[in-house]
């Protein structure tokens, strides 16, 4: 029996990849000798898993500090300008995968949902939460720089199930990396189910590429057994943002 779902968010649910590519593309608009987009975007994903990977408590500044590295390795000098053009584009374009919104108004209210986002910039992600009109489907809606811990920590998958009042057991974990999201889920007993974006191998319980598939993947697993079968539980109020 399955009565917990738990969403990452960004390439989970929305393109990610969109959102920051626009942005990129909006900064590049400004600067008064052009630079190669494409290179400049490439500089940015690597300066902003640098910032990641260190370990760092950056909140919102990772913006700053990952455009400022990536403007200065080209020669551009930074302006305060150049945040605020990226911001104005990244927390608007977050825009869901196809068949999401369908797939998420199959299962809500069968099952509790929740959603647990590895970003740091807490401000920004609700912006692109609320902007991707996905918040409305869940129950909880957990950052991990709120919660002080993030994927693949147990302690992350733990907290957020702890405010959906479930256990590991009956919960699956719907995420597309590999390392944070289905290894880490996967070590704390939850189901582990993989937005499959590539032919690479995974550990996941289920992978799938159309979201077309999952609420079968869901069935399979039990999330809609007699158990749940009774009347639609019903939500007292909007998810919560809950650190």
């Amino acid at each position: 029996m399955l009565d917990a779902v738990v969403f990452d968010f960004d390439e989970t649910l929305v393109d990610y990849r969109h959102g920051d590519s626009a942005a990129i593309d909006g900064v590049v608009g400004m600067l008064a000798r052009p630079i190669d987009a494409g290179a400049l975007l490439r500089k940015s994903q690597e300066a902003i898993r640098a910032l990641y990977d260190s370990g760092l408590s950056l909140g919102s500044d990772i913006h700053r500090l990952r455009l400022k590295i990536s403007l200065e390795h080209f020669g551009v000098a930074w302006d305060e300008a150049y945040l605020r053009e990226y911001l104005r584009i990244y927390c608007r374009e977050a825009r869901p995968f196809p068949h999401v919104v369908a797939a998420l108004e199959a299962i809500s209210g069968k099952v509790k949902l929740g959603l647990l986002t590895n970003s740091m910039d807490s401000t920004e992600q609700r912006a692109r939460i609320a902007a991707s009109g996905l918040g409305r489907f869940f129950d909880r809606i957990c950052l991990a720089s709120e919660l002080g811990c993030f994927k693949p920590e147990k302690e992350a998958f733990l907290a957020v199930l702890g405010q959906l009042n479930a256990r590991p057991g009956t919960a699956a974990f719907v995420g597309d990396s590999e390392e944070h999201d289905i290894v880490g889920a996967r070590r704390v007993g939850m189901k582990a189910i993989k937005r499959r974006t590539d032919a690479s191998a995974s550990t996941a319980d289920y992978t799938f590429s159309d979201y077309r598939e999952l609420e079968g993947i869901l069935g399979r697993l039990g999330a809609f057994g007699s158990a749940l079968a009774g009347p639609e539980r019903r939500r007292s109020g909007p998810a919560e943002y809950l650190g």
